[in-house]
Order: C-alpha cells, then structure tokens, then sequence
C-alpha cells in the first residue's frame, strides 16, 4: 500500500514539472509599414499585418476620437493578413492625421 500511494505521489509531481516547463508566446501583432503619407485625394494603402493571435483595429484622430474617413477591409482577424486601407479625399486640404491601432489579443 505504501508503494502505491509513493508512486501516485511521485507521478503527480513529475506531470507538475512537465506543466510548469510549458512556455506560453505573449501575443503580438506587428504592421508594416509603420507610417504613410497620403495625398489630399482618395488614396488606397496595402498593410501587412503579422500576429501569432486574434487582433482588433482601431481608427482615430490624434485626440483620440474615431475617425470615419480611413477606410478598412476589416476591423478583426487573427493571424497573419494582408490588408488596404483608404483614405478618403480630404475636402478641407487642411492636413489630418490618423492613429491606426492593432491590439493583440491579451
């Protein structure tokens, strides 16, 4: 009876060790390019997206608030993509910025 009861013991502790060996990848996405500049008119731009996980983008102003006039193929994915965006013509001719931003998931 001892034997056994040893035995269980000493498998649950080598099944530990072997959980505890596991490494998890951090989540990451990457886009290139990193910076454009667009023209006053409509203007179609191709992105390479690079993720080991499920990703959100977000469009905004450089306050923060959202944007409509950048245009995108999609707004989630998961993995690797490539993708256009397009910026649509600006009426004012009074430079704009947009802040594109790519959260990986965690």
């Amino acid at each position: 009876m001892k034997k056994t009861i040893f035995l269980t013991a000493a498998l649950a502790v080598f099944f530990c060790a072997c959980v505890e060996e596991q490494t998890v990848e951090k989540a990451y996405v990457t886009v290139e390019p990193t910076s454009v500049v667009a023209e006053y008119r409509d203007t179609v731009i191709d992105l390479n997206v690079s993720s080991n996980s499920s990703w959100v983008l977000t469009r905004t102003d450089e306050t923060g608030s959202t944007i409509d006039w950048v245009k995108v193929t999609t707004l989630v994915g998961k993995g690797d993509r490539q993708m256009s965006i397009r910026v649509l013509e600006n009426p004012d001719k009074t430079e704009r910025n947009a802040v594109l931003t790519f959260t990986a998931d965690g």
